[in-house]
Protein backbone atom coordinates (compact mmCIF):
# COMPACT_ATOMS: atom_id res chain seq x y z
CA UNK A 1 0.00 0.00 0.00
CA UNK A 2 0.97 3.06 -0.65
CA UNK A 3 2.92 5.49 2.05
CA UNK A 4 0.68 8.16 1.62
CA UNK A 5 -2.87 8.02 3.19
CA UNK A 6 -4.70 4.81 1.29
CA UNK A 7 -7.34 5.54 -1.52
CA UNK A 8 -10.30 3.62 -2.16
CA UNK A 9 -8.76 2.37 -4.96
CA UNK A 10 -5.62 0.87 -2.70
CA UNK A 11 -8.12 -0.87 -0.51
CA UNK A 12 -9.29 -2.58 -3.51
CA UNK A 13 -6.10 -3.96 -4.15
CA UNK A 14 -5.90 -4.99 -0.93
CA UNK A 15 -8.88 -6.66 -0.95
CA UNK A 16 -8.71 -8.30 -3.97
CA UNK A 17 -5.26 -9.80 -2.86
CA UNK A 18 -6.46 -10.76 0.06
CA UNK A 19 -9.51 -13.03 -1.29
CA UNK A 20 -7.72 -14.17 -4.24
CA UNK A 21 -4.97 -15.88 -1.55
CA UNK A 22 -7.88 -18.27 -0.60
CA UNK A 23 -8.34 -19.92 -3.90
CA UNK A 24 -6.68 -23.56 -4.63
CA UNK A 25 -4.20 -24.30 -7.36
CA UNK A 26 -5.55 -27.93 -6.99
CA UNK A 27 -8.51 -27.43 -8.59
CA UNK A 28 -10.93 -27.42 -5.69
CA UNK A 29 -13.67 -26.16 -7.67
CA UNK A 30 -16.28 -26.15 -4.95
CA UNK A 31 -13.91 -24.01 -2.90
CA UNK A 32 -12.50 -21.56 -5.86
CA UNK A 33 -16.29 -21.47 -6.99
CA UNK A 34 -17.66 -20.28 -3.29
CA UNK A 35 -14.17 -18.27 -2.81
CA UNK A 36 -15.13 -16.40 -5.85
CA UNK A 37 -19.07 -15.75 -4.91
CA UNK A 38 -17.85 -13.86 -1.64
CA UNK A 39 -14.84 -12.06 -3.35
CA UNK A 40 -17.57 -10.56 -6.63
CA UNK A 41 -20.23 -10.30 -4.03
CA UNK A 42 -18.50 -7.84 -1.64
CA UNK A 43 -16.96 -5.88 -4.79
CA UNK A 44 -20.48 -5.78 -5.86
CA UNK A 45 -21.48 -4.85 -1.84
CA UNK A 46 -19.19 -1.99 -2.38
CA UNK A 47 -20.86 -0.40 -4.93
CA UNK A 48 -24.50 -0.95 -3.79
CA UNK A 49 -23.22 1.24 -0.49
CA UNK A 50 -21.53 3.97 -2.48
CA UNK A 51 -25.00 4.01 -4.78
CA UNK A 52 -27.03 4.14 -1.20
CA UNK A 53 -24.77 6.64 0.12
CA UNK A 54 -24.65 9.13 -2.87
CA UNK A 55 -28.69 9.06 -3.16
CA UNK A 56 -28.29 10.29 0.85
CA UNK A 57 -25.88 13.05 -0.39
CA UNK A 58 -23.21 11.90 1.93
CA UNK A 59 -20.13 14.01 2.14
CA UNK A 60 -16.90 12.88 0.49
CA UNK A 61 -15.05 11.39 4.09
CA UNK A 62 -18.46 9.84 4.93
CA UNK A 63 -18.64 8.33 1.16
CA UNK A 64 -15.36 6.61 2.03
CA UNK A 65 -16.18 5.14 5.39
CA UNK A 66 -19.48 3.70 3.31
CA UNK A 67 -17.06 2.23 0.88
CA UNK A 68 -14.67 0.56 3.25
CA UNK A 69 -18.14 -0.90 5.03
CA UNK A 70 -19.17 -2.56 1.97
CA UNK A 71 -16.14 -3.43 0.70
CA UNK A 72 -14.94 -5.85 3.88
CA UNK A 73 -18.02 -6.00 5.03
CA UNK A 74 -17.80 -10.24 4.01
CA UNK A 75 -14.09 -10.36 5.08
CA UNK A 76 -14.31 -13.12 7.84
CA UNK A 77 -16.07 -15.59 4.48
CA UNK A 78 -12.63 -16.63 2.86
CA UNK A 79 -11.05 -18.08 6.10
CA UNK A 80 -14.82 -19.43 7.38
CA UNK A 81 -15.42 -21.09 3.81
CA UNK A 82 -11.67 -22.84 3.50
CA UNK A 83 -11.59 -23.87 7.22
CA UNK A 84 -15.46 -24.94 7.59
CA UNK A 85 -16.26 -25.64 4.24
CA UNK A 86 -19.76 -23.79 4.79
CA UNK A 87 -21.73 -20.43 5.25
CA UNK A 88 -23.52 -21.78 7.89
CA UNK A 89 -23.06 -19.50 10.61
CA UNK A 90 -24.49 -22.47 12.96
CA UNK A 91 -21.69 -24.97 12.21
CA UNK A 92 -19.13 -22.70 12.01
CA UNK A 93 -18.91 -19.37 13.47
CA UNK A 94 -20.28 -15.95 13.12
CA UNK A 95 -18.70 -14.62 10.35
CA UNK A 96 -19.30 -10.76 10.97
CA UNK A 97 -17.10 -11.38 14.19
CA UNK A 98 -14.61 -13.03 12.17
CA UNK A 99 -14.58 -10.93 10.29
CA UNK A 100 -14.01 -8.06 12.59
CA UNK A 101 -11.08 -10.22 13.98
CA UNK A 102 -9.11 -10.43 10.85
CA UNK A 103 -9.63 -6.56 9.90
CA UNK A 104 -7.61 -5.83 12.96
CA UNK A 105 -5.41 -9.09 13.03
CA UNK A 106 -4.58 -8.21 9.32
CA UNK A 107 -4.28 -4.39 10.03
CA UNK A 108 -5.75 -3.73 7.11
CA UNK A 109 -6.97 -0.10 7.79
CA UNK A 110 -5.08 0.69 10.56
CA UNK A 111 -4.13 3.63 8.59
CA UNK A 112 -7.38 5.46 9.16
CA UNK A 113 -8.24 7.27 12.47
CA UNK A 114 -9.60 4.97 15.41
CA UNK A 115 -13.17 6.70 14.98
CA UNK A 116 -13.33 5.03 11.27
CA UNK A 117 -11.59 1.77 12.52
CA UNK A 118 -14.51 1.58 14.71
CA UNK A 119 -17.45 2.52 12.69
CA UNK A 120 -16.04 -0.45 10.13
CA UNK A 121 -16.25 -2.84 12.83
CA UNK A 122 -19.30 -2.27 13.77
CA UNK A 123 -20.93 -2.28 10.39
CA UNK A 124 -18.76 -5.46 9.42
CA UNK A 125 -20.70 -6.88 13.18
CA UNK A 126 -23.70 -5.80 12.27
CA UNK A 127 -24.13 -6.62 8.79
CA UNK A 128 -25.14 -10.24 8.88
CA UNK A 129 -27.30 -9.90 12.41
CA UNK A 130 -31.06 -10.50 12.62
CA UNK A 131 -30.96 -7.22 13.96
CA UNK A 132 -28.27 -4.63 14.92
CA UNK A 133 -26.81 -5.59 18.37
CA UNK A 134 -24.29 -2.50 18.78
CA UNK A 135 -26.57 0.84 17.87
CA UNK A 136 -23.91 3.03 18.44
CA UNK A 137 -25.09 6.63 17.07
CA UNK A 138 -21.84 7.48 15.25
CA UNK A 139 -21.88 3.82 13.19
CA UNK A 140 -25.66 3.21 12.90
CA UNK A 141 -25.89 4.63 9.84
CA UNK A 142 -23.08 3.23 8.42
CA UNK A 143 -24.52 -0.17 9.73
CA UNK A 144 -27.66 0.52 7.97
CA UNK A 145 -26.37 1.56 4.92
CA UNK A 146 -23.87 -2.06 4.75
CA UNK A 147 -27.17 -3.81 5.67
CA UNK A 148 -29.34 -2.60 3.09
CA UNK A 149 -26.27 -3.08 0.36
CA UNK A 150 -25.73 -6.96 1.05
CA UNK A 151 -29.24 -7.64 1.10
CA UNK A 152 -29.51 -6.08 -2.91
CA UNK A 153 -26.71 -8.11 -3.86
CA UNK A 154 -28.08 -11.36 -1.58
CA UNK A 155 -31.28 -11.02 -3.70
CA UNK A 156 -29.47 -10.46 -7.12
CA UNK A 157 -27.59 -12.98 -6.40
CA UNK A 158 -30.68 -15.81 -5.05
CA UNK A 159 -32.95 -14.68 -7.51
CA UNK A 160 -30.65 -15.67 -10.33
CA UNK A 161 -29.68 -18.44 -8.80
CA UNK A 162 -33.37 -19.84 -8.45
CA UNK A 163 -34.38 -18.89 -12.20
CA UNK A 164 -31.60 -21.69 -13.29
CA UNK A 165 -31.45 -24.66 -14.06
CA UNK A 166 -28.50 -27.20 -13.24
CA UNK A 167 -25.96 -28.29 -10.77
CA UNK A 168 -27.13 -27.00 -7.51
CA UNK A 169 -24.80 -25.41 -4.74
CA UNK A 170 -25.50 -26.43 -1.60
CA UNK A 171 -23.64 -23.57 0.05
CA UNK A 172 -26.44 -21.39 -1.44
CA UNK A 173 -29.07 -23.75 -0.45
CA UNK A 174 -27.91 -23.47 3.44
CA UNK A 175 -27.46 -27.13 3.14
CA UNK A 176 -31.56 -27.33 3.55
CA UNK A 177 -33.72 -30.09 2.12
CA UNK A 178 -35.90 -28.99 -0.84
CA UNK A 179 -39.18 -30.09 0.19
CA UNK A 180 -42.55 -28.69 -0.88
CA UNK A 181 -43.25 -27.38 2.91
CA UNK A 182 -42.88 -24.07 4.53
CA UNK A 183 -42.95 -24.75 8.21
CA UNK A 184 -45.70 -23.25 10.25
CA UNK A 185 -43.81 -21.03 12.53
CA UNK A 186 -41.76 -19.11 9.59
CA UNK A 187 -44.72 -18.17 7.65
CA UNK A 188 -46.78 -17.18 11.14
CA UNK A 189 -43.69 -15.03 11.04
CA UNK A 190 -44.07 -13.59 7.82
CA UNK A 191 -47.98 -13.09 7.99
CA UNK A 192 -46.85 -10.58 11.61
CA UNK A 193 -43.56 -8.75 9.25
CA UNK A 194 -41.02 -10.79 11.59
CA UNK A 195 -37.30 -11.26 10.36
CA UNK A 196 -36.52 -14.92 10.48
CA UNK A 197 -33.79 -16.57 12.47
CA UNK A 198 -31.55 -19.12 10.44
CA UNK A 199 -31.94 -21.33 13.72
CA UNK A 200 -35.70 -21.79 12.74
CA UNK A 201 -35.04 -23.00 9.05
CA UNK A 202 -36.01 -26.81 8.50
CA UNK A 203 -36.55 -26.58 4.69
CA UNK A 204 -34.96 -24.56 1.60
CA UNK A 205 -38.73 -22.64 1.63
CA UNK A 206 -37.94 -21.82 4.95
CA UNK A 207 -35.05 -19.93 3.70
CA UNK A 208 -36.66 -18.27 0.54
CA UNK A 209 -38.78 -17.61 2.78
CA UNK A 210 -36.77 -15.84 5.53
CA UNK A 211 -35.02 -14.25 2.37
CA UNK A 212 -38.67 -12.31 1.51
CA UNK A 213 -38.99 -11.46 4.70
CA UNK A 214 -35.97 -8.94 4.29
CA UNK A 215 -38.11 -6.30 2.32
CA UNK A 216 -39.09 -5.85 6.47
CA UNK A 217 -36.13 -4.95 7.23
CA UNK A 218 -34.96 -2.30 4.44
CA UNK A 219 -33.76 1.14 5.43
CA UNK A 220 -33.57 3.42 2.54
CA UNK A 221 -35.64 4.34 -0.74
CA UNK A 222 -32.79 3.57 -3.07
CA UNK A 223 -32.96 -0.51 -1.81
CA UNK A 224 -36.32 -0.45 -1.86
CA UNK A 225 -36.62 0.88 -5.06
CA UNK A 226 -33.74 -1.10 -7.03
CA UNK A 227 -35.17 -4.69 -5.37
CA UNK A 228 -38.67 -3.90 -6.28
CA UNK A 229 -37.92 -2.40 -9.76
CA UNK A 230 -35.88 -5.58 -10.71
CA UNK A 231 -38.21 -7.91 -10.01
CA UNK A 232 -36.13 -10.17 -7.29
CA UNK A 233 -39.09 -11.28 -5.02
CA UNK A 234 -41.01 -12.80 -7.94
CA UNK A 235 -38.48 -14.97 -8.52
CA UNK A 236 -37.99 -16.40 -5.53
CA UNK A 237 -41.54 -16.46 -5.19
CA UNK A 238 -41.85 -18.66 -8.42
CA UNK A 239 -39.40 -21.45 -7.39
CA UNK A 240 -41.02 -21.71 -3.92
CA UNK A 241 -42.70 -25.36 -4.80
CA UNK A 242 -45.35 -25.43 -1.67
CA UNK A 243 -47.89 -23.84 -3.83
CA UNK A 244 -50.56 -23.30 -1.14
CA UNK A 245 -48.40 -21.56 1.09
CA UNK A 246 -46.60 -19.77 -2.16
CA UNK A 247 -49.60 -17.82 -2.84
CA UNK A 248 -50.67 -16.81 0.87
CA UNK A 249 -46.90 -15.25 0.56
CA UNK A 250 -47.38 -14.29 -2.59
CA UNK A 251 -50.18 -11.77 -1.57
CA UNK A 252 -48.51 -10.74 1.26
CA UNK A 253 -45.54 -9.41 -0.43
CA UNK A 254 -47.84 -7.91 -3.14
CA UNK A 255 -49.18 -5.37 -0.35
CA UNK A 256 -45.71 -4.96 1.51
CA UNK A 257 -44.18 -3.91 -2.22
CA UNK A 258 -47.09 -1.31 -2.56
CA UNK A 259 -46.35 -0.05 1.07
CA UNK A 260 -42.48 0.13 0.16
CA UNK A 261 -43.27 2.50 -3.03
Amino acid sequence: MSSLKPTIDDYLKVFKDYSNSFLSDNIDDNLNVNIKLKRDHSLRVFENAEAIAKSLNLNEKDLFITQLCGLFHDIGRFEQFTKYKTFRDEDSLYHGALGEEILKKEKFIVTESLDIQNIVCDAVYNHGLIAIERKNTISLLFSKITRDADKIDIFRIVAKYYRKSGPRNIALEYGLKDIPIISDSVITKFKTKELINKQELHTLNDFKTMQLAWIFDLNFPYTKEKIIEQGYLNSILDSINAVDQREILRDLVFVSENELR
